[in-house]
């Protein structure tokens, strides 16, 4: 199961975390499933950095195996702090490309209710309005008016 964690102090590298996910796997293995002995958990860490803006955000997404111990390692870790930072752990979900929360196929339903967007500024109501002279016939019609009154002169 992959777990990610993250809030991590800047001087964390992937080894340590590794090795405070064992250490934590094994301690809660030791208290609570004595009887159920398995063997030592696979931890694989790997490393994200994402730029945002001016700052970077830096997560680590943890591979663990068997499956059975991540919940645990996610109830012994989440909220733990680590040199001054709380650290935030729980179980990673993907994010593909086109992955919405959504409904599947939601543009192609109906909207049966109000639409919201008439009441926006952006809609422009339009009116069967007589259309009032523009300024070029009106300056037509002094041109020609007063062109004949020359010729008569």
């Amino acid at each position: 199961m992959e777990v990610f964690v993250g809030n991590p102090p800047p001087g964390l590298d992937e080894a340590e975390l590794e090795e405070l996910i064992a250490d934590a796997l094994l301690k809660s293995q030791s208290r609570l499933l004595f009887w159920k002995r398995v063997n030592d958990p696979d931890v694989v860490v790997s490393h994200y950095e994402k730029v945002v803006g001016k700052s970077i955000r830096r997560y680590f997404v943890v591979q663990i195996e068997p499956n059975s111990l991540a919940p645990l390692a996610i109830h012994r870790l989440n909220g733990e702090n680590l040199h001054g930072h709380k650290l935030i752990v729980r179980e990673f979900h993907s994010r593909g490309y086109m992955q919405e929360r959504r409904a599947l196929n939601w543009r192609d339903k109906p909207w049966h209710k109000k639409e919201r967007r008439i009441s926006e500024r952006r809609v422009v109501i339009v009116k069967d309005v007589e259309p009032e002279p523009s300024e070029s016939a009106a300056t037509e019609e002094a041109s020609t008016s007063e062109a004949p009154n020359t010729e008569e002169k």
